[in-house]
């Protein structure tokens, strides 16, 4: 989870499923948000297979995130992750730096305290 303003980091590890086993150095990886394209970065060519994407001004509620691989000609197939990483993005708390009076205070008229 992480609170409204704060950076999000997807990163997807794309690697074979089928001889020879092990990462692959070359594509693109696209990153999707609740379906809608996020943004497309390389997978990484050192053998990690690993694409980065970070993701910042996401809205208050749950993001299904998915990343697809979109394979890297003429031998790898692209392929779709299985599950969506649900990320929830929530307010951040409230904290008062100094005690409000109780509501309807005699130094103030407002309802709701004074300020």
């Amino acid at each position: 989870p992480s609170f409204l303003g704060q950076d999000v980091t997807l990163t997807a590890v794309v690697s074979r499923t089928q001889a020879p086993l092990g990462p692959i150095g070359a594509g693109l990886v696209m990153f999707k948000d609740n379906g809608v394209n996020i943004g497309t970065l390389p997978v990484a060519t050192d053998a990690s297979g690993v694409a980065t994407k970070i993701v910042s001004g996401l809205i208050v509620g749950t993001h299904a995130f998915t990343a697809q691989y979109l394979g890297a000609s003429p031998n790898v197939a692209g392929s779709v992750s299985a599950v969506a990483l649900n990320h929830v993005v929530s307010v951040p708390p409230v904290t008062f730096s100094r005690p409000f009076p109780t509501r309807g205070c005699s130094q103030c008229p407002y309802l709701w305290g004074c300020v």
